[in-house]
């Protein structure tokens, strides 16, 4: 397996952190990640469970874990959120291009590749993207039940 940074490529949406990054060392698996932002964003409620139940996940949510501490990686995940609900064929275009550029370099690399859609909200996205690459790993979080 090479020893390179796991995405090694510039794109507009997708991203990874630290923990997608060591899978990447650990297993060989390039893992990418929309970080949208959390909670309510424009009116538009990122984290439905969240807020429809009282949840306090939103107090201790994980936007602000690592490189999230920083206010330019809060303005980034806002803009993505914002970009999503004002343009969303914008939107979807950019994450076309990301996933094929990243499936693209994974290809590339000779190394399995995986999306990790909300990696901070809870929009279902991921379903649909999932429906549209289906020869792609997926994988999403949600408290949404009736999504299993």
């Amino acid at each position: 397996m090479p020893r390179i940074e796991p995405l090694a490529v510039t794109t507009n949406l997708l991203d990874h952190n630290q923990k997608m990054s060591k899978t990447y060392l650990e297993k060989g698996i390039v893992i990418v990640g929309l970080s949208l932002h959390s909670g309510r964003v424009k009116g538009v409620n990122m984290c439905p469970t969240a807020v429809r139940l009282g949840l306090d996940c939103l107090k201790l949510c994980l936007k602000y874990a690592g490189n999230g501490r920083f206010k330019v990686v809060q303005n980034a995940r806002y803009w993505r959120t914002v970009e999503l609900i004002e343009s969303p064929a914008t939107f979807n275009a950019k994450l076309d291009a990301d996933i094929n550029l990243c499936q693209a370099m994974a290809n590339k690399l000779g190394v399995k590749f995986a999306v990790r859609m909300d990696v901070l909200s809870d929009t279902g996205k991921g379903i649909a993207m999932a429906r549209k690459y289906p020869s792609m790993q997926w994988y999403d979080y949600t408290k949404e039940k009736n999504r299993f």
